[in-house]
């Protein structure tokens, strides 16, 4: 059995980075503290986030924080709010949120409400993505509602993109 003690390491040429499979070569983040809000029924970008990998490899860890406040049109008013994550402009199908039953084959809901007209929910959802490029690569969080309805991101959106080495 072997043992290997360092102080630090070193990558060899500059700029390359150290890569270890399963650790984090890299993390950015983008964030804002202000209110967002659509009564849209299209995909409203909320908040984006690039990241330029260091290896075609790599995965990206996606984290996505939000508080979610959705209104409707009186009492009785069921709706949804459909969010979704696009990698350089394109929907990733496997980072939908939770399917919404088949009525939308690229989007799905926060949540569900009747006979009520407002609900906050905190939501918080990771994803891991293959970009497969160690080009820049611009991640967006986005979100539409059902019609008749107000969907709301509270006090802002983060989005923090970590680089996996594999």
């Amino acid at each position: 059995m072997s043992i290997l003690k360092v102080d630090s390491l070193v990558e060899k040429t500059s700029g390359n980075g150290v890569h270890i499979a399963g650790h984090v070569i890299q993390t950015v983040n983008s964030s804002t503290s202000a209110d967002f809000s659509t009564t849209s029924t299209s995909m409203q970008t909320v908040l984006s986030c690039s990241i330029t990998p260091k290896f075609s490899t790599s995965k990206v860890l996606i984290n996505i924080n939000a508080m979610l406040y959705k209104s409707g049109t009186g009492t009785g008013s069921t709706g949804a709010s459909f969010m979704t994550i696009y990698r350089d402009g394109s929907a990733i199908p496997e980072a939908n949120f939770p399917q919404d039953g088949g009525t939308s084959t690229a989007h799905a809901y926060a949540w569900w409400f009747t006979a009520a007209t407002e609900n906050i929910y905190h939501m918080s959802r990771s994803y891991i993505n293959a970009p497969s490029t160690s080009s820049s690569t611009t991640y967006s969080f986005l979100m539409k509602t059902g019609a008749g309805q107000t969907t709301n991101c509270y006090s802002g959106v983060q989005m923090i993109l970590q680089e996996i080495a594999q």
